[in-house]
Parts: structure tokens; sequence; C-alpha cells
């Protein structure tokens, strides 16, 4: 088996599933993930794949890549700065509303992170991305997560 249905069972009765990704192109770095990431099936027969530098989006080839650069407006994390000193700053990403964005840090992640469960279900956390910035833009350097507090008020109807 290949790709995403590919398992090895190394770690006692763990299942762990096989490294489906070889190499990511994101900007000018060529990123070697250590471990499986849950990608959609058609991106794992490919031996590259390249991430989109500001809205973490995957693409096929490198003509796709700067086919969206010339459409993509986004040259920083998405959410609200938070910090900002020197050329370092941290944004704050809501998951309920970011989703596409905080599902492919995750996934990015995940490559990364053999423990790491939450790609998906991103609604109930806050993203808390670092960068650094110079002449070519804003480059992620890390995160972090935390589950938000949701705050729900009920009214009982009047008897």
């Amino acid at each position: 088996m290949t790709g995403s249905l590919a398992c090895d069972r190394s770690h006692g009765d763990t299942v762990t599933q096989m490294k489906n990704t070889e190499c990511i192109k994101q900007g000018r770095h060529h990123l070697k993930p250590w471990y499986f990431s849950p990608h959609p099936e058609e991106l794992t027969t490919l031996p590259i794949r390249y991430l989109r530098k500001f809205c973490l989006q995957y693409g096929h080839s490198l003509k796709g890549l700067q086919r969206h650069l010339t459409k993509c407006d986004l040259q920083h994390p998405p959410g609200n700065e938070i910090y900002h000193k020197g050329t370092s700053s941290f944004s704050e990403i809501n998951g309920w509303k970011k989703k596409s964005y905080s599902q492919n840090l995750c996934l990015l992640a995940k490559g990364f992170l053999d423990h790491k469960t939450l790609y998906y279900d991103t609604d109930s956390f806050l993203f808390y991305v670092m960068t650094e910035y110079d002449c070519n833009g804003f480059h992620i350097v890390g995160y972090s997560l935390r589950k938000r507090i949701l705050q729900k008020t009920t009214t009982w109807p009047a008897s």
C-alpha cells in the first residue's frame, strides 16, 4: 500500500502510518517531513508538494503555485497581529473563522509531530503563529494553539 492508506506496525500494538511525503517546498525552503500526514489522496503520489507561503494551501506543481501567487493577496497570516517587535510578530487566528488556514497549518505540523491528532477539527481553537519579516514578506517560524473558551448565554422562557 502507498500514500494515506499505508501503515506499519513498528511500535508494538500502535498502528503507525508510513510517511507519505518526501519533500514540501515552501518559498525557498525544502522541508523533509518525518511522519505521516493525512493529506488528500491525490497529493500522496507527488514527489514534491508545493506549499503556498501565506495561505498554506498545497499545490501539485510549481506552475500552479506561480499561477496561484498572482491571484492570492494574502501576505501574512490571517487574523489579528497581537505582538510585533523588530522583525518578529505573532498573529492570533480563530480556527473557526479561518478553518482552511488552520487545517493546513495542522497538516503541515503533523509531518513533524508523530502524535499530533488535531488536523481537521479546528473550530474550538485559537492559533498563535509566529512569523519573521524580511524583504520577501512574512515567514512562519512556529505556532502554538489553545482551546477557546466559549461563552454562551442561555435565556429561559418566561413562565
